[in-house]
């Protein structure tokens, strides 16, 4: 049990680099056997990742931060593919950021998700705390 862990770090940064962290199908048995054995762990994998990412979005629902019908199924799907850390981030900012007159919500999260995929956690947050200071002193955010 202490892969799960370890498994949560898939798709995070490392040096500014992109990571992946998968399961091993190990030794023993033919070519067939192994890619068989890999398929069906990447599938168990990527359903618990979208058991987790659907998990993050119920605890904004439930606090009130989002509505559960805000945001459409193809980009919950786009956050099961970056890590729990990438997708709490982007869901901060989104809420954080969001306005009245917003059109597409899940366009505009998706924009988020990319940007903080790429930049990491560390930068998104330093640029959350510029935008709070200028608010703050009646600058706007954005």
């Amino acid at each position: 049990e202490n892969m799960h862990p370890l498994l949560t770090l898939h798709h995070t940064s490392l040096d500014g680099r992109r990571i992946n962290v998968e399961r091993t199908a190990g030794k023993g048995g033919g070519q067939d056997k192994r890619k068989d054995k890999i398929k069906k762990l990447k599938s168990e994998q990527d359903d618990r990742m979208k058991e987790k990412v659907a998990a993050v979005f119920q605890e904004y629902v439930g606090r009130g931060d989002i509505r559960d019908d805000e945001l459409d199924d193809a980009v919950k799907d786009v956050c099961s593919r970056h890590s729990l850390v990438v997708v709490d981030q982007a869901l901060k900012e989104y809420v954080e950021m969001r306005g009245d007159g917003l059109k597409n919500a899940s366009a505009y999260l998706n924009s988020i998700l990319s940007r903080v995929a790429a930049d990491g956690v560390e930068a998104s947050e330093r640029e959350r705390e510029k935008m709070r200071k200028r608010e703050a002193e009646g600058r706007g955010g954005r």
